[in-house]
Formats: C-alpha cells, structure tokens, sequence
C-alpha cells in the first residue's frame, strides 16, 4: 500500500509540475487523507498535519512540540493503544489519569469534509491519524463532568475551540503547571537561555493580527523548532501546514507574544543588559 502511495505521489508532482504552490500543498494534503483512511495509528506524529477549523491550535502545537523532543516520542507513544476489540484506540492521559476511547467510526466521521456557503472544510485536523486520534480523545475528555471543573475556563466554555498549549503538557504529558513557564517576548532579550533539548516550546501570538512579523497570525499558536539569540532569529512550524517552517527575528515579534516551555528552563541575566 505505501508504494502505491509513493506511486500516486509521484504521478501526481510530475503531471502538476507547473502548479502553484497553493494547489500543491492540496495535493499533498489529497494523498495524506488517502492515507489517513486507512485508519492505521502507530503512537506517532509522523505524517504532515493540517489544523482544520476548528480553533485547537493550542493542542496541535502542544503536541507537535512535545513530539519534537524524545521523552515526547515516548509519551505520545505510550499513551496510545488498541481497544482490546480492535475496534478503536485508547489515548492516557496521565494529567487526570484517565483513558478515553476513540472508535474508528468515530476517527471516519472526523476525517469527513464539512461544507459551508460552498467552502469545503475538515473540522478537525487531517494528514496525520495519531494527531486526530489525540483531539478526539482531548474532546472527550474536557467534556467529561468528572474534570471539567479543573481546567480553565476557556475549555470549560469551548471544549477544545480554544486554550493553552501547556494546558496539553499537563493533560497528555502529566507535567505539572508549577513546572512549565510563561514568558513575554519583550522580556526574551534579558536572558542568556539553556533550553534542554527535551523542552517543548510553543509560542503564541496573542490577539494581534496586524502587529505579528512576517507570515505571523496573531490568536495563533506555533511549534518553536529553535531559538538563536545570537542572530536573533526564532524558527517555528504552524499546525495550520507543517510542511515547511517559517523563520521570524525574534525582535520583530509582537511585545505581547508568549514563549510557553513545558518545563522551567535555565537562564541567566545577561550582564551587558541594562535594566
């Protein structure tokens, strides 16, 4: 089946050679859900993914980050299993110590397209099924009356339309909230990091369309791949596409911009700073 896929693959990137890139990305998205039906999660990320309409980039990111660092892999990995069935899957959370079973009816129904006023449309996110797996599962969970009371209100009110990426490092990962850190922007510049290789970063954009750098949205969140402080430059991938990241100077972000690591990093106060 995998060469078959290759072979579509490539039929399709010679034959649209001369397409734009937009119609490309399309594309590649068609093979993707090509592959997504068949329904075969692995407890990995390792497919593109494609936010869909549904305002879950909080959760996207936070998972996406966690799934750049190896103990990431690890949890992703062990918190997905078949139902004993094998009629679906089962995703841990360690947060709230608590599984919620996904059916693969259930991952069909999401993966359908939605239209509206003639636009078609995924609700949720499509390319990669451990990915749909995961939001499914978190849909269940914050609807779940026996732990509603303890998340914050926004998924209280939304479900999953909405939240704080380190709200999944503490669902899915089970890392305190004590242990992950927030951050302005504007106060990036004060410190000389150490970020473990094993810390997942995410920023979020905040509400502030017009102010955001580049090819930014604001009431966005992305996946921080690297910081380089020195040619201050910030390398991040957006849920919406994964296929390609995109590289901003970090002075160029919005001041209300957050960094949100999923555990305490080590700083110093840079000495030739001033106060």
């Amino acid at each position: 089946m995998s060469s078959l896929l290759s072979d579509i693959s490539n039929t399709l990137q010679k034959t649209f050679s001369k397409t734009t890139s937009d119609v490309g990305d399309k594309l590649i998205r068609a093979k993707d859900s090509i592959h997504s039906s068949i329904f075969k999660c692995n407890g990995k990320i390792d497919e593109n993914v494609y936010q869909g309409a549904i305002g879950d980039c909080w959760l996207i990111s936070g998972v996406l980050a966690l799934n750049n660092t190896d103990e990431g892999k690890e949890i992703i990995k062990n918190a997905i299993s078949k139902t004993s069935d094998g009629k679906g899957y089962e995703v841990y959370f360690k947060g709230v110590d608590k599984s919620y079973t996904v059916s693969k009816e259930e991952l069909k129904q999401a993966e359908k397209v939605d239209s509206n006023k003639n636009k078609n449309y995924h609700k949720y996110s499509s390319g990669d099924d451990d990915m749909l797996l995961i939001e499914l599962a978190t849909e269940k969970l914050v609807k779940d009356e026996s732990v509603k009371n303890n998340l914050p209100y926004i998924m209280q009110t939304n479900g999953i339309d909405g939240g704080y990426s380190y709200n999944i490092f503490n669902l899915l990962a089970g890392i305190n909230l004590e242990d992950t850190y927030v951050i302005h922007v504007n106060d990036f510049e004060k410190y000389d990091w150490d970020i473990d290789e094993n810390t997942a970063i995410i920023l979020s954009s905040g509400g502030y369309d017009s102010l955001m750098a580049g090819e930014l949205k604001g009431h966005h969140a992305y996946v921080v791949k690297s910081i380089d402080q020195k040619n201050d430059e910030i390398v991040l991938t957006d849920p919406a596409n994964t296929q390609k990241d995109i590289t901003e100077k970090i002075s160029k972000l919005h001041e209300e911009a957050q960094l949100q690591f999923s555990k305490m990093p080590e700083w110093n106060y840079k000495e030739d700073y001033e106060y």
